[in-house]
């Protein structure tokens, strides 16, 4: 059975950056801000080419974001976690996600990202960090204090690549059932125009 060890003893957790008001946009920004709606609708990754550009007010350097970095929602109803990559330039995630930095000789990012949004997981930091409330908020002193399974490094991997398949071949069938759909409409629509 592998050992366990807390999130607080395998990341270093920072908050996202945070704004004073709302993020002016500029497309000829210095730096893009990774949000909500910049995250993949299977919530794997980011979707960052349309991400905002703003100027920051302050220093950003603490919150820039870097390949292998986790982000954590832990607001709101569907708390998830994903792994960073694909960055093109200097990013920051907004206020409402926790930014986990790993150490990557202990665990691995896919590995933690699935990890934490596993159902088991998210509902034990969901009861640990009190219910009863509008939006769920998971704390922070809950997930440093939440302990995970640390298998070997090579079954890390193999899990995080189970995962990368697993989008893989939903991926390929969605594409695939979307061109058996625009076959379907272009026959029966070949056949309505020779009635």
């Amino acid at each position: 059975m592998p050992q366990k060890e807390t999130i607080r003893n395998l990341t270093e957790i920072q908050l996202g950056y945070q704004f004073r008001s709302k993020p002016q946009g500029d497309e000829q920004g210095s730096v893009q801000l990774i949000q909500i709606k910049d995250i993949l609708s299977d919530r794997s990754g980011l979707s960052h080419e349309d991400a905002l550009r703003f100027n920051p007010e302050r220093d950003p350097t603490k919150q820039l974001l870097q390949e292998g970095d986790v982000l954590f929602m832990g607001k709101g109803s569907a708390p998830f976690a994903c792994a960073v990559s694909g960055l093109s330039g200097p990013t920051v995630a907004g206020g409402m996600f926790f930014i986990l930095k790993p150490d990557t000789t202990r665990v691995l990012p896919d590995y933690l990202a699935w990890c934490l949004s596993r159902k088991e997981t998210l509902r034990a930091l969901t009861i640990a960090s009190g219910t009863g409330v509008a939006m769920p908020v998971i704390r922070r002193s809950e997930l440093e204090q939440f302990t995970i399974p640390l298998p070997p490094l090579d079954i890390q991997r193999k899990i995080g690549e189970l995962q990368r398949l697993s989008r893989e071949e939903k991926d390929l069938t969605n594409e695939l059932t979307a061109q058996k759909e625009t076959l379907m409409r272009a026959v029966c629509n070949k056949l309505a125009s020779e009635l």
